[in-house]
């Protein structure tokens, strides 16, 4: 399969641990991929796109493949885009590109976060005209979210992808415990109620040996081994994030409450991680006890949260890496095409 992938290109190896941004280069082991945006070969940078530039797909088509063609085209997060700056840069390239519906091939939009896709009125215009044939998104599996939905009446086909994570990054280090729990992550009680309640509570107290600070990338992964427990949250959408993998992925004790796509995840709650008993809701308060009662437990507990710790790092490593994911990812691709 010859997959063309539109996305700016991402240095893994410096600043930023998102495990989402490793996945479409773990695609080329299973596909014929080739990759155009800032920082590939031949292409613009980003500094000619903001200043106006725009990428004519059909051409760089022509450009890469000669007489051939691909498969597939992809355009990559239009949510986070080169325009925007949220945390860091984006990757998605939807504002330049041109005449992405002129591909005749399979054309993809890998959507990720639904909902900050179905905020975006010139996307959702894009999608209204079916100028893709087939959406991929990381999230809401069951089609419970109001933002699926809304996809739904679009009338496009739409396949989920759950982020994945790097096995040579998130792995079993074994190393030395220096903290009882960390919670590392962006904090912000709108968007992630529970982890920045979590944050808030055991920065007050000092029995607890605690870690929050931001660090990234193996640095981030060496902080996760080192702890006993990873205590965290979903989203307010009560969505899978990255992070719950990661966790698990090291052998250390994850603590959160259950994202809405745990059973076809394979994660079981009070077997593969420990639960908190939080639901997101307009007036749905985080409890304090709800969660450090857990702490306290699994700290006396050390033997049975190692239990738990294991198996939710076997679960991880054999179904969510990014090797397993894009191979799956590949099957997909194959029932859409014509």
């Amino acid at each position: 399969m010859k997959i063309l992938w539109f996305k700016r290109h991402v240095d893994l190896s410096k600043r930023g641990h998102a495990s989402t941004r490793g996945m479409p280069y773990a695609l080329k082991k299973f596909a014929d991929v080739k990759f155009y945006g800032p920082g590939f070969p031949s292409a613009p940078s980003t500094k000619s796109l903001r200043k106006g530039a725009k990428i004519n797909v059909p051409k760089v088509i022509k450009k890469l493949y000669g007489r051939d063609y691909p498969d597939v085209v992809i355009q990559n997060l239009p949510s986070f885009h080169i325009f925007k700056v949220w945390r860091t840069r984006g990757v998605g390239l939807f504002p330049v590109l041109k005449n992405f519906h002129l591909a005749k091939c399979l054309r993809v939009m890998w959507s990720g976060d639904i909902w900050l896709t179905m905020r975006m009125p010139k996307v959702v215009r894009f999608l209204k005209m079916r100028r893709v044939d087939l959406i991929i998104k990381f999230v809401d599996v069951y089609n419970q979210l109001i933002y699926s939905k809304r996809l739904a009446r679009l009338g496009i086909p739409v396949e989920w992808c759950p982020p994945s994570i790097d096995p040579h990054i998130f792995y079993n280090r074994k190393l030395a415990k220096k903290y009882d729990v960390i919670n590392i992550g962006f904090k912000d009680s709108g968007i992630y109620p529970l982890r920045t309640r979590i944050n808030r509570v055991l920065k007050r107290q000092k029995k607890i040996k605690y870690f929050s600070n931001p660090v990234w990338r193996h640095s981030y992964a060496r902080v996760i081994n080192q702890s006993r427990m990873f205590a965290t949250g979903t989203s307010k959408h009560r969505c899978i994030v990255t992070k719950i993998l990661e966790a698990m992925a090291c052998n250390t004790l994850l603590v959160c409450n259950v994202p809405r796509e745990a059973t076809a995840l394979g994660l079981k709650p009070h077997y593969h991680f420990s639960v908190i008993n939080y639901k997101p809701g307009r007036n749905r308060k985080v409890k304090t006890k709800e969660f450090m009662d857990r702490i306290h437990h699994w700290l006396k507990h050390p033997r049975e949260a190692a239990k738990i710790a294991k198996r939710g790092h076997r679960l991880v490593h054999a179904k969510h890496t990014h090797n397993v994911r894009m191979k799956s990812f590949v099957r997909m691709l194959s029932k859409h095409l014509k």
